[in-house]
């Protein structure tokens, strides 16, 4: 009988170069969600965890592009998947109409959407996945918190 592990517990660790700029990469997240408890009616808070959440996501799609680009044959398919986060990040940034707490809360469904894929394919190194796991519960909860921040 076989046992359900969950992807990235239990296997390689990440190289430390990985956690350091991960960890760094985490520091925008935070200040965007501290400022927004600190300043509630500060709209440029929210902006600012917008804005850095849709880069990041456009750069974990392009991480995913990249990575495909290297295999033969190239899979069409891999390509435009990984093409969805940039256009989500893109129309999430541009939503001018839409409250910002939503668009928090649109941003950070997208970021586990991309989390769901990287932890599950088979297509990333076997480090991956506990990298992820926590870089993206740090970051979806920071967005998360910005948006509650208002309400």
């Amino acid at each position: 009988m076989s046992r359900f592990t969950f992807p990235g517990l239990g296997r390689e660790r990440p190289p430390v170069v990985t956690w350091v700029y991960g960890g760094l990469g985490l520091i925008p997240f935070f200040g965007g969600a501290v400022a927004a408890v600190l300043f509630p009616g500060l709209a440029l808070a929210q902006l600012e965890l917008i804005a850095y959440g849709a880069l990041i996501l456009s750069f974990l799609g392009g991480g995913r592009w990249g990575l495909e680009i290297g295999r033969r044959p190239v899979r069409a398919v891999v390509i435009s998947v990984s093409m969805l986060p940039t256009i989500v990040a893109f129309l999430l940034l541009i939503a001018m109409g839409v409250p910002n707490p939503w668009r928090l809360v649109g941003l950070s469904l997208a970021f586990l959407a991309q989390w769901t894929w990287d932890v599950w394919s088979k297509d990333m190194p076997a480090w991956y996945p506990s990298l992820r796991h926590l870089l993206t519960a740090g970051a979806v909860g920071c967005m998360l918190v910005g948006a509650a921040a208002s309400v």
